[in-house]
């Protein structure tokens, strides 16, 4: 009886070690599965992001494409705006011109501006970067323009107030400086318009000029 007693005893540890290890191997089974399955599910999760940035890359580069077609197209607009300008010679629309020429000018300088802003985003995407140099050069052929415009609007703007306003309110030397700074401007621009035979910009110019003159004659009873 007492060798049965010890024998039972000695059964039962082992049985317990059986039980702890196996428990063990069931947590530690456990635990790999579900760390593979964390993985699994990250790398879905990465390639689904990744799926998710090449679409929204391709979207933009798409985006970029279609918005460097519609600047090409808008630029070409502003050409054959600018170039407008050779064929008017209404003086009697001075302050109208003027405005308009402003516009124009002010439309190239953000055309400019977002011309940078395209080449920024061609340059992000590793896409050769777009030389818009027809930008500077409308700029350059519309500058005479701009300053025909500007110097007959100034001057029969202040043509009225000089005859008609207040002689005591009237700087004699400003009056003076400025008629002197017109005629050197228009004479430049009217060498320039006859070497380009631009006949209606130089008949704008030539009549400034003449008008110029006339007031001239009565500098020394405005300005006295």
């Amino acid at each position: 009886m007492n060798a049965t007693s010890d024998a039972s005893r000695m059964v039962t540890p082992v049985k317990s070690r059986s039980v702890t290890s196996k428990s063990r191997c069931d947590g530690e089974f456990s635990l790999a599965c579900s760390t593979r399955a964390l993985r699994a599910e990250v790398d879905r999760a990465m390639e689904a992001n990744e799926e998710i940035l090449m679409d929204n890359n391709n979207k933009f580069m798409e985006e970029l494409q279609q918005e460097q077609e519609a600047f090409v197209l808008e630029l070409q607009a502003l050409a054959e705006q600018a170039a407008e300008f050779k064929q008017f010679s209404d003086v009697d629309g001075v302050e109208s011109r003027q405005a308009q020429v402003i516009q124009t000018q002010e439309s190239l300088d953000a055309a400019k501006e977002r011309g940078k802003l395209i080449n920024s985003r061609e340059a992000l995407f590793g896409w050769p970067v777009t030389q818009y140099d027809q930008i500077r050069q409308v700029q350059k052929d519309l500058q005479p323009y701009v300053d025909l415009w500007t110097t007959a609007y100034e001057f029969m703007s202040a043509l009225p107030i000089w005859l008609d306003g207040s002689f005591i309110e009237l700087d004699p030397q400003q009056v003076e400086d400025q008629v002197t700074g017109w005629s050197r401007t228009l004479k430049k621009l009217r060498i320039g318009f006859e070497d380009g035979k631009l006949s209606h910009p130089l008949s704008v110019c030539e009549n400034m000029l003449q008008r110029l003159a006339n007031f001239e004659t009565k500098l020394p009873i405005v300005t006295r």
